[in-house]
């Protein structure tokens, strides 16, 4: 199968700020199934409010990694306050759930997170030689993640 070959992805294109960078770094990702449908409809409200972007910050602008923080505080305490969880949680410990989980019951390469969470993606052969952004190595690893999603964490909740 050559380049020209290789299918074709719905893509969310997020900017990465975190490390040292100057300027964000531009992290596409393959949007399927269920997530493509739900973008579908965030894009519409986007369009209608007269925005390019699915998450503002008053409607107006892209929110900050301040942002994301605050709010999954605010929803942390609200699910504890109701009895929802056993104990608060931050924005850095989804992320490394999110990474234990494809690492360990998905078995998604180290490699593969690396290049679907945006990060050990600095060194020489990353700045210097791949160019590639890895959408086949992405989808399998989001695939997989929706799947689970879609029946393991089901069966877990009845």
């Amino acid at each position: 199968m050559g380049a020209h070959d290789a299918p074709e992805y719905a893509q969310l294109v997020l900017w990465d700020p975190k490390g040292k960078r100057e300027e964000p770094r531009r992290h596409p990702l393959p949007v399927l199934g269920e997530t493509a449908q739900l973008l579908n409809v965030m894009a519409q409200r986007a369009k209608q409010s007269g925005t390019e972007f699915l998450f503002t910050r008053a409607g107006a602008k892209p929110p900050g990694a301040a942002d994301a923080s605050q709010y999954i505080n605010k929803l942390s305490k609200q699910m504890f306050a109701a009895g929802k969880v056993a104990e608060l949680f931050k924005a850095g410990a989804i992320r490394s759930t999110i990474e234990t989980i494809l690492g360990e019951r998905l078995k998604i390469s180290k490699d593969a997170r690396a290049q679907l969470l945006s990060h050990g993606l600095s060194g020489v052969q990353d700045r210097h030689y791949d160019a590639g952004e890895h959408m086949d190595t992405k989808a399998e690893a989001l695939a997989k993640w929706e799947h689970w999603l879609a029946q393991d964490v089901r069966k877990e909740a009845t």
